[in-house]
């Protein structure tokens, strides 16, 4: 008859005198759960951790005693572990233009939340959790980020550009390519051509 290793309590294969008992020990971020079980348990718990939860195995249930643990406090998590916030990184990067913030929460949708492709709600859902004011045309801005080379259309959205990429990938503030002007302003140039801006 084999023990139900969700039921912490049920122990009756255990009752005919000492059983061996083996260690059990999770660990991390902010957990550190150790315990002593019946060596007859193993093979059920092995399978829950090999196959996971979907394989019919029950989640353990557990009593919090209230009893004092003799665990070590659990260490502060460094600030390395933490997930940068998209303030955070519009803060290190300091875009300057719409398109130039679309560059960059472009790219914390695919390096950050591994998101591609990515659209326009997910630009909008950014800039709400960062508390940035969304542009009175947000597809023009982003069409002029496609037109800049910092995005492009992939699938059903957008994915970086390599040179939007090597834009976002410099450590320290975002410093995108400007239009230089000639001296007569915008259509200054000597071949009578004029730049799209």
């Amino acid at each position: 008859m084999a023990t139900n290793p969700s039921n912490p309590s049920d122990e009756s294969d255990f009752k005919n005198g000492p059983e061996e008992t083996v260690t059990v020990r999770i660990t991390g971020r902010g957990i550190e759960f150790v315990r002593e079980i019946p060596v007859g348990w193993l093979p059920a718990i092995m399978a829950l951790v090999v196959s996971g939860p979907e394989s019919g195995i029950a989640a353990t249930k557990i009593r919090h005693t209230m009893a004092p643990t003799a665990q070590p406090p659990v260490p502060p998590v460094a600030g390395s572990e933490r997930r940068t916030s998209i303030v955070e990184y519009l803060r290190e990067k300091q875009p300057q233009t719409s398109s130039d913030t679309i560059l960059v929460l472009a790219a914390y949708l695919e390096l950050y939340e591994n998101k591609r492709p990515f659209g326009r709600d997910d630009i909008r859902r950014l800039m709400r959790d960062a508390r940035l004011t969304e542009p009175a045309n947000l597809p023009r801005d982003v069409g002029v980020a496609v037109m800049k080379g910092y995005i492009q259309p992939y699938g059903d959205g957008y994915q970086l550009t390599n040179s939007g990429l090597e834009l976002i990938g410099r450590p320290g503030p975002l410093v995108t390519p400007r239009g230089r002007r000639g001296p007569r302003g915008r259509r200054g140039r000597e071949s009578g051509l004029e730049s799209r801006e």
